[in-house]
């Protein structure tokens, strides 16, 4: 992980990990990791809504993402918090988001229900 945030070996980190519902359906499973000089608070509670209005809060402004997506398939875990079969076909997106001074400030593996989600991309006017 100290690769993906560029921070030193031993450096601690946050790991923030959310499974998200529609109409209490698991639709996505998140992990994200951002370096301890963000400064989370450690209260659950907090991160029901946007990770990003939070940074925002802090005068952390995403101004870059670099995002991959591919094909998983559901280990045990993934199966159980999605409510899919083991190795089932999942979207996985892998993104790394910086700030307005160009340092890494999370690196976020999201996990989707296929049959929940539709990934959609404009460009231009």
């Amino acid at each position: 992980m100290a690769q993906h945030l560029q921070v030193p070996v031993d450096t601690k980190v946050y790991e923030l990990h959310r499974v998200c519902e529609i109409s209490r359906i698991p639709f996505l499973s998140m992990t994200s990791f951002l370096p301890r000089s963000v400064d989370l608070s450690m209260d659950s509670e907090r991160y029901k809504g946007s990770l990003y209005a939070i940074l925002e809060q802090k005068g952390i402004s995403i101004k870059k993402v670099d995002e991959q997506i591919s094909i998983a398939y559901a280990d045990d875990r993934l199966a159980s918090e999605l409510g899919l079969d083991l190795d089932a076909p999942v979207l996985k997106r892998v993104r790394t988001s910086y700030d307005q001074t160009g340092r890494i400030i999370e690196y976020v593996v999201v996990f989707y229900r296929p049959d929940k989600y539709v990934y959609s991309v404009s460009y231009g006017e």
